[in-house]
């Protein structure tokens, strides 16, 4: 074997393992993320709320630019903590807006009982 195609040879195995190490840190970090939000959105400010979602996004914009370097359980497995972390913020959105219709309530049936009081 010749000098070039020892060192292609090299260089395409160093490629390969540098990307499979990139997919499983980037499918590692997914997977962390979408556990942690799922045990604790509830618990979580609006705050902490927006640095988890920069955290999302920033992942799933390195998905994007390596999909091709995953493997096809990789992706599915992606897609899957995907689905499951919009659930949690779609879940967390709208026990906030029964919290907020509870509130409404609240204050219009204080409206109207002080509407009552005052026409007496």
């Amino acid at each position: 074997m010749n000098i070039f195609n020892r060192y292609t040879s090299t260089f395409l195995i160093i490629l390969i393992l540098v990307s499979c190490s990139k997919t499983k840190a980037i499918e590692t970090k997914m997977d962390k993320l979408v556990v942690n939000i799922e045990d604790n959105y509830l618990k979580y400010s609006d705050k902490q709320l927006e640095a988890m979602d920069k955290s999302y996004s920033s992942l799933i914009d390195e998905y994007n630019k390596n999909k091709s370097d995953f493997t096809q359980e990789q992706r599915t497995h992606i897609n899957r903590l995907i689905g499951r972390y919009i659930a949690i913020r779609t879940k967390k959105g709208l026990n906030d807006f029964s919290n907020s219709l509870k509130d409404i309530k609240e204050s219009v049936k204080s409206f109207i009982e002080n509407i009552s009081d005052s026409t007496k």
